[in-house]
C-alpha cells in the first residue's frame, strides 16, 4: 500500500512526466519528492529526475532514515530536506539538542517551523555553531537510547485524507501525536505548558470504543489501540 503513491507518480502518465514537462518549458527548476513512508521515498530516488527529497527526520524518528533513506540519497547525490526536526514543538524541553542532532547529521537543509521573532532567533543562536564530526556521533548516541515510536507519522490516523482539519478517529482521539510524543517524553519529559497538553490528548483514550478504524488506515501495521491503552495507564 506504501507504495501506490511512488507508482502513480512515476508511472508515465503520472505527476512526474507533468513535472519533465514544465522543467523542459523553464516554468520549474528542480524536482523533488516528499513523504512518511522511508521505503517508499527510496523506491523514488531510483529515478533520476528526483533531485531532492523531504522526509521526517529528529532524534526520535531516526533509524530507517539512518539506515536507508541517508544511504540511497548520498549513492543517488540527492539533497535531503529534513522537516519536523522539533515535531512541532513538542520537543521544545531538548529544543537545542534536537536541532544540534539533525544540523550535525548528514543532511542538507533543516526547515523547523517558527511562530515568532523570539523563535527565529534562538535558532539562529543555534544554528550559528559549526557542526563537527564529534557533535554528531555524541549526539546520535544519545539519540539511539531513545525508543523510536511504533507510529511512523504518515498521519493517515489524523484524517487529513478525509478532512484537513478532522480526524479518521470518529471518537476525535489524537493518535499520532500521543504515539509520538511518548518515547520523548520518556526520556527528557515534557515543558509544563506541553505536559498539560498531552495530558489532555490523552484524557480522549477513554472514549475509544476498539472500532479499530485506526489500524485498518494504518499503513504501517501499527498495533494502535493497545498502545493507546499503555498510555492511558502510564498516566494513572
Amino acid at each position: 500500500r506504501r507504495f501506490d503513491a511512488v507508482n502513480r507518480i512515476l508511472r508515465p502518465d503520472g505527476a512526474l512526466n507533468a513535472l519533465l514537462k514544465a522543467k523542459k518549458e523553464g516554468k520549474i527548476g528542480h524536482i523533488g519528492i516528499a513523504g512518511h513512508s522511508i521505503d517508499a521515498l527510496v523506491k523514488a530516488m531510483e529515478n533520476e529526475d528526483i533531485e531532492c527529497c523531504q522526509f521526517v527526520f529528529n532524534m526520535v524518528q531516526r533509524q530507517s532514515q539512518l539506515e536507508k533513506l541517508i544511504p540511497a540519497a548520498q549513492e543517488h547525490d540527492i539533497d535531503l530536506f529534513v522537516m519536523r526536526p522539533l515535531e512541532h514543538g513538542w520537543y521544545d524541553r531538548e529544543a537545542y539538542k534536537a536541532l544540534r542532532f539533525v544540523y550535525s547529521s548528514p543532511v542538507d537543509v533543516v526547515i523547523s517551523g517558527m511562530y515568532s521573532k523570539e523563535m527565529v532567533d534562538a535558532s539562529i543562536a543555534i544554528a550559528e555553531a559549526e557542526a563537527t564530526k564529534e557533535e554528531w556521533r555524541r549526539l546520535l548516541a544519545e539519540a539511539m537510547t531513545i525508543p523510536e515510536p511504533e507510529c511512523k507519522g504518515c498521519m493517515m490516523c489524523r484524517g487529513h485524507w478525509v478532512d484537513r482539519d478532522g480526524m479518521a478517529c470518529p471518537r476525535k482521539i489524537d493518535i499520532y501525536h500521543l504515539l509520538i510524543v511518548r518515547p520523548f517524553r520518556k526520556m527528557y519529559g515534557l515543558s509544563p505548558e506541553k505536559e498539560k497538553e498531552y495530558r489532555d490528548l490523552a484524557a480522549k483514550i477513554k472514549n475509544c470504543n476498539e472500532c479499530m478504524g485506526c489500524e485498518n488506515v494504518c499503513i504501517f501495521n501499527v498495533p494502535v489501540v493497545e498502545i493507546l491503552h499503555k498510555i492511558e495507564n502510564e498516566l494513572q
